[in-house]
């Protein structure tokens, strides 16, 4: 592209680079502040999600922790329970029993178990037939002392409605086989540990306790002597507290957004603060089908922390142990994301407004600073153009023949223009000089060429006068040819007029040599005269080439 001025191409050209530099840097900075911004939002989301994961498996172990000293409690009971019995039927060296209670001071036992114990709901101890100290037959039909029709020791002590206690014989459920809708054997608290030998927790199953229905599991241990199974003690122990407790834990978390369960080990919700009427249900149809699949996942007692994208969720599954039992419960805790990352979203907002406005604040700016250096670039662009108008008139002026080559232009620049003015104040003085050589040259010719003229006007007047005079003696000597006697009367006559002529033809001859000098002069004024001239045109083209390259600026 071409311009017409160099203060517009000045300032396009520098404009659109202080443009292009600002809005570089402007999209640059933006660029820049996008991806800190999306940086600390990453950062800050994963550093988050970490403290997340610690906090919620944190608290799922400490939850779990306590459920297990709360369900470990009623373990130890029944496992020093059972101990006793061993004692009683155990023998020293002597063959006399290792402990000596009888069989009421053992139900005796019993009973101070639950009345000490008030965490516990009953207490039971069953013997197999014949196994303890004396015949069964002596105590045969005394249910209300806690034995079976057959005298079978199988005391049970439970609290009544009033908190009075109370005590049974088990009954014919202490053997049975009968599947419960729990999924549970109907005597699975007698018949666990005769078949294991261990400590059993029976999976918690809602029963009526004193009007009303409880949840309740059984903490059993059996009754070893040299590795024979004599018999099972146990006690219940309702479980409420744990909904309570979860609860309470649930309060704490995010406002009472999460959601916390626990599952025992057959899978059944043993506490759930959604909906408590869902105790006892199996937890895979009344959970989530992505939480049902996530405690299927379960591996030893390692905790699962998964985020449902689906659901928009963070849930921690955590199984622990109960004491020794090898059974295994699991503890749900699940958060949805938008409670967890709410003041992540809100820190998020706030930095997204505020690079907004650092955006429209740095656009302004750039614009502020774009716009003034225009401005300046235009003030330089005409200092700049100003002297080269004032040189680019004075050429004009010279190229048209209407110069004042007395003028000169002032700058007291130290710069490159001030340099350019002083350089075409120097190349006018030569001109002017050059010019009044010039001058003084044709001055010159035009005198030569005045003398020349004159001496060639005088030439002229002498070829005239010669051509008359040769005329004359044309006729002459037609005359003589004509009449003989004419010339021999003339003869003298002739020969003054021949005399005549050959002085004139002599003084012809010295007018032609003066006039050829004079020419021959005239032709080197001439040659003088032409290579000043073409001296002079040389200078011209020069002066035509320094306007148009100024215009060409």
């Amino acid at each position: 592209m071409k311009f017409k001025s160099i203060q517009f191409s000045v300032v396009a050209l520098a404009g659109a680079s202080v443009l292009a530099v600002v809005a570089a840097l402007v999209l640059y900075a933006l660029f820049a502040g996008g991806r800190t911004q999306m940086l600390v939002q990453e950062r800050t989301q994963a550093l988050l999600e970490k403290v997340i994961n610690e906090r919620l498996v944190a608290l799922a172990h400490a939850q779990a922790s306590q459920i297990q000293r709360e369900l470990e409690y009623p373990l130890t009971v029944v496992k020093g329970l059972a101990q006793a019995n061993m004692l009683m039927d155990g023998k020293d060296a002597e063959g006399k029993p290792l402990l000596g209670i009888s069989r009421g001071e053992m139900s005796n036992l019993l009973r101070q178990t639950v009345q000490q114990n008030p965490k516990l709901l009953d207490a039971f101890a069953g013997w197999e037939p014949g196994a303890f100290a004396g015949p069964d037959s002596l105590y045969a039909g005394q249910t209300g002392a806690g034995y079976d029709a057959s005298g079978r020791f199988m005391p049970w002590w439970y609290r009544k409605a009033d908190g009075s206690l109370t005590v049974e014989a088990m009954g014919d459920t202490l053997e049975s086989q009968k599947v419960l809708p729990t999924g549970v054997r109907e005597g699975e608290y007698y018949l666990c540990p005769k078949e294991r030998h261990k400590p059993c927790v029976i999976d918690p199953a809602p029963y009526e306790m004193g009007g009303r229905m409880v949840m309740m599991s059984s903490f059993n241990a059996p009754v070893m002597v040299d590795g024979q199974f004599r018999g099972a003690v146990g006690a219940d122990l309702s479980l409420d507290f744990i909904q309570e407790l979860l609860k309470a834990a649930d309060a704490t978390l995010y406002d009472g957004a999460g959601e916390l369960a626990l599952i025992s080990a057959n899978g059944r919700l043993v506490a759930y603060t959604k909906d408590a009427g869902k105790l006892g249900e199996p937890a895979d149809k009344v959970l989530d089908a992505s939480q049902a699949a996530s405690l299927g996942k379960l591996q030893g007692e390692q905790p699962l922390y998964q985020q449902d994208e689906a659901r928009d969720t963070i849930a921690v599954f955590l199984p622990f142990a109960i004491g020794d039992t090898g059974t295994r419960w699991t503890l749900m805790l699940e958060i949805p994301r938008q409670a967890v990352f709410g003041e992540l979203k809100q820190l998020q907002g706030a930095l997204k407004a505020q690079s907004d406005s650092d955006t429209l604040g740095m656009t302004l700016v750039g614009l502020l600073i774009a716009a003034g250096g225009l401005l300046v670039i235009w003030l330089v662009g005409h200092g700049i153009a100003r002297p080269l108008r004032q040189l680019v008139g004075m050429l004009d002026d010279i190229a048209q023949g209407e110069g004042d080559l007395t003028r000169r232009l002032t700058s007291e620049r130290a710069d490159e223009l001030g340099s350019i003015a002083r350089g075409f104040n120097t190349f006018l003085g030569k001109l002017q000089g050059m010019i009044g050589q010039v001058v003084t040259s044709v001055q010159h010719v035009s005198d030569s060429s005045e003398h020349t003229a004159d001496i060639a006007i005088r030439t002229n007047q002498g070829v005239q006068k010669q051509l008359a005079e040769i005329e004359l003696v044309a006729t002459a000597v037609h005359e003589m040819t004509a009449t003989a006697q004419d010339v021999a009367r003339n003869a003298t006559h002739a020969a003054e007029a021949a005399s005549h002529a050959d002085q004139a033809a002599h003084q012809g001859k010295q007018i032609v040599e003066s006039s050829s000098a004079a020419i021959q002069a005239l032709a080197t004024e001439i040659g003088r005269a032409v290579g000043v001239v073409q001296t002079l045109a040389r200078d011209s083209e020069n002066i035509n080439a320094i306007l148009v390259a100024i215009r060409g600026i």
